[in-house]
């Protein structure tokens, strides 16, 4: 399944600038399992999608396999896709909510429930819980050594309220919690130094703002080339990210 990172938080910086039960359970690091319980079992693959997320029946290498697992005691669908390469889960069992998503790469529009995203080495990529397709509660990207490197928190309208970044020993480096309470948001911002420590918010922090966003750069794409060459993939095409500033008074 496709999943999107860093997009969620960059979209926002953006705007602001401009019968029996069984159970199937997957762990993250450091984090509550993820179960989906399987009120009937109906095992069988679905199909493979390609490395760009073509569907078909013809398995590709560097592609991924999906497994139909079965249907929840309210009778949607359950999912789970793999690696071609090795045969490791891509991601955790995820329930449909809309049979739209059972051949479509990005079925996560179509997800309900915690999912739980995999490197093909089996470490932990990200984890997230949606609602209707929508983002809820948190959402975190892990580092390539299994560490945090988002942490973003959303309302249960899907709203985001809060985003965090971290380098590889998870020390933060740059933060923004977004209040939309009123009729007007509000934005608070924080950069930190290298030893994790936030800036005195009375500083002007153009410049390490600047320094923050090219650090963050350069681990998201570290984190995207990992994953695909991985799983056998070329490595993508670098992504530049935006983050937010203070609004001026």
């Amino acid at each position: 399944m496709s999943f999107k990172r860093i997009t969620a938080a960059t979209l926002i910086s953006m705007a602001i600038l401009s019968g029996c039960a069984t159970t199937a359970t997957t762990t993250a690091v450091n984090e509550p399992e993820s179960q989906v319980k399987i009120g009937q079992a109906d095992e069988r693959i679905l199909g493979y999608f390609s490395a760009d997320g073509e569907f078909g029946q013809e398995k590709s290498i560097n592609g991924y396999m999906r497994k139909y697992l079965g249907k929840t005691a309210e009778g949607k669908s359950v999912l789970q896709d793999f690696y071609a390469i090795n045969g490791k889960p891509q991601t955790s069992p995820f329930v449909l909510f809309d049979d739209a998503g059972l051949e479509d790469w990005n079925s996560l529009q179509y997800t309900e429930g915690d999912i739980v995203f995999y490197n093909a080495d089996g470490t932990p990529s990200a984890r997230a819980t949606l609602k209707d397709g929508q983002y809820v509660g948190s959402n975190t990207q892990y580092h390539g050594n299994g560490k945090v490197f988002l942490k973003e928190q959303y309302n249960p309208s899907s709203e985001i309220t809060s985003t965090a970044y971290f380098d590889e020993a998870e020390k933060p480096l740059f933060a923004f919690t977004i209040d939309n309470t009123g009729d007007d948001y509000k934005i608070d911002v924080k950069v930190y130094d290298a030893a994790g420590t936030a800036y005195p918010a009375t500083e002007a922090h153009e410049d390490k703002i600047q320094a923050a966003t090219e650090t963050i750069g350069a681990l998201m794409n570290k984190r995207a080339a990992l994953e695909a060459n991985l799983s056998g993939q070329e490595t993508p095409e670098e992504q530049a990210i935006i983050l937010p500033r203070m609004p001026e008074e």
